[in-house]
């Protein structure tokens, strides 16, 4: 017989015999136990085979629940166990539940108080900046989420995973938020979020890794919303943006006489108000992130030609040397700009003073009165979005910086002088002139709430009787010399302002600061007023005890940065005192003497100005503090002394990561140095650091000095110099210096 055949019915008659054994096995087996249910067999055999796997390094667990035996893999995995057959049973497909990855966060607040497990904004305070935040991941890993936040002064800090917790030191302001998931997780899904903006609201959602919140609008998040969605979502589009960064752009003027002055930026001036100097051409430039969108268009309206065609970012409105006054100027955006951003300008004019706040394409200026622009300042601003002070009045007059005075002197051998303003000095110093009288205006913004009363003691005469706004008071022509000056303010104007003045005195040099009717200049000396200097203020800007409000100098502060050609005897003219830097301590930790502070401080000293000093520190311990403190202290000594503290100057990143006590105490031990020296000794930092950083009731310090660039110092502690701008422009200084009020 074919040997194929034979081998074919032999395996067919063995395997019946297997048939028949197992038959034979389960009727036997039926005689002594109930055959157990379908279900029964299911679950014992089941966990057999569970530790049949476990133990089975030879077993593939990883096409498990994706395909379903067959009949020969079940008899393959037939065991030769006498207590039954085991048969692996598979998952049921429809009863698996896959759970979608989500996050809960947990937010805590400046005040101490934490909200935890959060999946919702809903329900979340919004008045309250947020100083901590934690993520939690749910049905995924935490290290496949990170996040970064953004601080008010401190920028970017180290990006974490959800593994770690944030939290700002000493309550510094988050102003920026975002959030990104693992490369794996992103291919099915978003993280998104957005921020409640303090004082302004909810932001746009925004997603994986893009940034939420606002920048250099120091306005802290209050509120955050975030969650994981499948990214075939698509998210609602909403009119805010997911992300505010201050808008900003840059300008510079065209003067008679001067030419093409320093670009400034948005909200400063650019011109010469009341300097009788016209306009005659403007550059307006806009960053290269706007001009992405649109595109800005300005018109000038010149002297004999009109209406000039309109011009872009970057180019020449107006002429140059052709001796023509700019008199009027439009402003506005182009394309998506135009619906995005206001364009706010506001201009001074000859004989006017600053006009109401002007935007979006209005006329600023004036047409047909052969009046020349001065000065401008140009602002950006959001539609719908965080807002900023621009430092422009809208034509109620109580906006301004400061406010315009003009003030002309007639002086011996000299006649009537240019028209000084605002802290400039009228007359002469060092040339032995006397002043003979004195005009006084009130910009039209001023006069629409009161007047000024100007009373003189004249030479021979005593006591003028009073005069007002543009009134001659003493004499011309008699060769009489102007010996005292009382100035005061009427109406409304004496609500809101003070008038703040000093006399350079015959054999006394200047005086101190008098305000509001008090006498400047000496009366029975028969010494001569050789100079003035007055200003209009807010009384909300002359300090924060009502007792000194108005005493009110103008100082500079200044360092190797501006070179050491200083002018100091024309410095002298605008202000009254120096603070000079003695030294720093740079990035390798040593420290360094300023290399203009000798020459600046005994200069300085020799104009008549009272000077003080300042080190800027990276001090991370008191034996460093003690060791800038020297070198300063060595510095005023070799220069006969000080009249004005020295002051310890804190402000430096690599003391941002400190305790508030280690920073308290570092200060503490430079001013004890100090003041072991026999000088007095002062703390200076900017509002956020003494705000927020600082113990300041346990510092020892004699003196306060705020930097806070804003049209008033909102500091709440008692303070007596105030740092307003680091864009100030001061005769016998080339560039920008810093500007200081002092107020005692």
């Amino acid at each position: 017989m074919n040997k194929r055949i034979m081998s074919f019915i032999l395996a067919i008659l063995i395997a019946g015999n297997c048939c028949l054994t197992n038959i034979y096995a389960e009727s036997d087996s039926s005689t002594s136990e109930p055959v157990p249910s379908e279900s029964d067999n299911t679950q014992s055999e089941t966990t057999d085979r569970n530790e049949n796997i476990d133990n089975d390094d030879n077993i593939d667990t990883g096409d498990i629940g994706n395909e379903m035996p067959t009949e020969d893999d079940n008899k393959a995995t037939t065991s030769d166990n006498t207590e039954g057959t085991e048969v692996i049973t598979w998952p049921d497909e429809e009863n698996t539940e896959i759970k979608e990855p989500s996050l809960t966060y947990s937010l805590g607040y400046i005040d101490g108080t934490k909200v935890e497990n959060i999946s919702s904004s809903d329900g979340l305070t919004v008045d309250k900046n947020i100083t901590s935040i934690s993520l939690s991941a749910q049905n995924f890993n935490n290290n496949e989420i990170s996040y970064n936040v953004y601080l008010s002064a401190m920028g970017w800090q180290e990006e974490k995973t959800a593994e770690e917790d944030f939290e700002s030191l000493d309550g510094e302001k988050i102003e920026g938020f975002y959030a990104k998931l693992s490369d794996s997780l992103a291919n099915t899904y978003d993280i998104e979020y957005r921020s409640y903006i303090e004082g302004f609201g909810w932001t746009a959602w925004a997603k994986n890794g893009e940034y939420t919140g606002s920048k250099d609008f120091q306005l802290g998040i209050t509120s955050l919303d975030i969650r994981i969605v499948s990214n075939t979502v698509k998210t609602s589009e909403e009119q805010n943006e997911s992300y505010y960064e201050r808008p900003s752009l840059t300008y510079s003027s065209h003067m008679q006489d001067y030419g093409w002055l320093n670009t400034v930026g948005t909200g400063q001036v650019s011109g010469k108000p009341n300097e009788s100097k016209r306009m005659e051409a403007l550059i307006v430039t806009l960053p290269d992130n706007l001009l992405k969108y649109g595109n800005i268009s300005l018109k000038a309206h010149v002297q004999d030609y009109g209406w000039m065609d309109s011009v872009t970012s970057g180019n020449i409105a107006g002429t140059t040397g052709q001796n023509k006054q700019l008199e009027a100027i439009q402003l506005s955006f182009t394309g998506e700009l135009e619906s995005k951003y206001n364009i706010l300008y506001q201009v001074y004019i000859a004989g006017q003073g600053w006009q109401p706040m002007k935007k979006n394409g209005e006329i600023a200026g004036t047409t047909g009165q052969s009046r020349c622009i001065q000065a401008i300042r140009v602002s950006i601003q959001y539609k719908n979005g965080p807002q900023t002070d621009n430092g422009m009045t809208d034509g109620d007059g109580t906006n301004t910086i400061d406010k315009a005075i003009f003030y002309q002197a007639h002086v011996q051998n000299i006649g009537w002088e240019t028209t000084a303003m605002n802290y400039e000095t009228a007359g002469t110093t060092g040339q032995a002139l006397r002043m003979e009288a004195l005009r006084i205006t009130l910009s039209d913004d001023l006069l629409a709430l009161g007047n000024i009363s100007i009373r003189a003691h004249v030479q021979d005469y005593g006591w003028l009787g009073n005069v007002g706004n543009g009134d001659i008071i003493g004499t011309t022509g008699q060769s009489k010399r102007l010996e005292a000056l009382q100035l005061s303010l009427t109406g409304e104007l004496a609500n809101k302002f003070d008038v703040v003045y000093r006399a350079h005195v015959q054999d006394i040099g200047w005086q101190s600061w008098k305000k509001n009717g008090q006498t400047a200049g000496t009366t029975g000396q028969s010494r001569r007023i050789e100079a003035i200097q007055i200003a209009i203020i807010s009384k909300s800007d002359a300090g924060n005890n009502e007792n000194d409000a108005g005493r009110v100098e103008i100082g500079v502060d200044v360092s190797s940065w501006q070179g050491n050609q200083i002018d100091w005897n024309k410095v002298s003219g605008t202000a009254s005192f120096a603070i000079i830097r003695a030294g720093y301590r740079g990035s390798s930790g040593r420290i360094t003497q300023d290399t203009c502070a000798e020459r600046n401080i005994t200069a300085a000293k020799s104009a008549g100005l009272e000077v003080g000093l300042y080190f800027y520190s990276m001090a991370t311990n008191i034996f460093q503090a003690m060791e800038e403190a020297d070198l300063a202290v060595s510095v005023a000594n070799k220069c006969g002394g000080i009249q004005l503290p020295i002051y310890f100057d804190m402000e430096d990143e690599c003391q941002k990561g400190l305790s508030t006590q280690a920073r308290t105490d570092i200060a503490n031990a430079f001013i004890d140095r100090v003041h072991q020296n026999g000088y007095n000794a002062g703390f200076y930092s900017y509002l956020y650091w003494l705000r927020d950083n600082m113990n300041m009731s346990a510092l020892r310090s004699d003196s306060t000095w705020v930097a806070q660039y804003y049209n008033q110092c909102t500091y709440t502690g008692k303070y007596d110099f105030w740092q307003y701008t680091s864009q100030g422009s001061v005769p016998g200084i080339n560039g920008n210096v810093d500007m200081n009020r002092r107020i005692r």
